[in-house]
């Protein structure tokens, strides 16, 4: 058997299944190794990058709205196994390239559209009893913004 490999590695076909061989690593494979050190990046949508912090904290609202919903501890490796991990990084990608939209023509919210929205949180405007705010500034919060 040995002997049958070693004359076959000898003739013209071996010789152009491994030129091809070379060839196709040398096109295709080999352009990751020039390129450097890996990145850090989760999903990549045009300019606009994910990184693994990001997708730990999508993960980790994904895993607790699965656990209010069943009203029991949901592990990693349930998630998995029902696909979670590729709904999650396929979530991220649709909000980055539908931001990456967004930018791309130009639109953006207002000012006045931000402060509103700010002016409707709540944790803007707690009231601490018996306390004062001094302000440091004479014009008002909504005419800084």
């Amino acid at each position: 058997m040995l002997s049958s490999i070693r004359a076959f590695a000898k003739s013209p076909i071996a010789g152009v299944l491994i030129a091809l061989l070379v060839v196709s690593f040398g096109v295709l494979g080999v352009r990751d190794v020039f390129k450097g050190h890996p990145t850090n990046v989760v999903v990549e949508v045009g300019k606009r990058t994910i990184g693994p912090q990001d997708f730990k904290t999508a993960w980790e609202q994904a895993r607790k709205g699965l656990e209010q919903q069943s009203g029991q501890p949901v592990t990693t490796e349930l998630m998995v196994e029902n696909h979670y991990d590729s709904g999650v990084i396929n979530s991220l990608a649709t909000r980055e390239a539908f931001a990456a939209l967004l930018d791309k023509i130009g639109l953006h919210p207002s000012d006045q559209l931000i402060k509103a929205q700010i002016e409707k949180m709540p944790y803007f405007s707690i009231r601490f009893p018996g306390a004062s705010i001094r302000r440091s500034t004479k014009k008002p919060f909504s005419e800084i913004i």
